[in-house]
């Protein structure tokens, strides 16, 4: 049955949910707030029941703003509700669930080591880049004696144009654009 359909006579609480179409918690819930009146025998007067449950529950909730005319005195009973603005509630909890589920998801994933934090990270990178130019800086010397005795030519010219080339390589590397850490995957 639908909540427009008329019918006379006291229903109980769970013939009341099955008429409006909503669960027997719904019903109670708004017994419990007294948006729905019990008869002293404790059932409900389906009329006076449905007549409530339209005028306290037809229009969506918004966030700040009154779900009846009753904090209104200057309104009627006829009155249609203040115009809504703002989200529903409805959007606030979903946006709040998704806030939560995405926090969830970064504790997961920092539990599990896949996140580093960006300074660590930065750091890290800095340190092995440090370490590669000083092991290329370092070359020259270390090879110069070893590759100029078997062509007979002198060590200190060998590594005085390997450290030149391995100056320029190192130039040539430090133009390139650092990678761009960014949140987008």
């Amino acid at each position: 049955m639908h909540p427009e359909q008329s019918v006379s006579g006291p229903v109980s609480q769970a013939a009341l949910a099955r008429m409006l179409g909503v669960s027997d918690t719904a019903v109670r819930k708004a017994i419990a707030k007294g948006r729905i009146r019990r008869c002293p025998d404790g059932l409900i007067a389906a009329d006076e029941a449905l007549a409530d449950w339209r005028r306290n529950a037809g229009q969506p909730r918004r966030a700040g703003v009154p779900k009846t005319n009753e904090t209104n005195p200057e309104s009627q009973e006829g009155d249609a509700p203040p115009p809504c603005s703002g989200p529903s509630i409805a959007d606030l909890q979903r946006a709040s669930l998704a806030l939560k589920a995405q926090r969830q998801e970064i504790d997961l994933e920092a539990r599990r080591d896949e996140l580093v934090e960006r300074s660590k990270a930065e750091r890290a990178i800095f340190e092995f880049a440090r370490r590669m130019r000083d092991a290329w800086t370092n070359w020259p010397a270390r090879i110069a004696a070893p590759l100029a005795a078997p062509l007979g030519a002198d060590p200190h010219a060998v590594e005085a144009a390997l450290a030149a080339e391995a100056r320029r390589h190192l130039d040539k590397l430090a133009r390139h654009p650092l990678p761009k850490f960014d949140a987008a995957r």
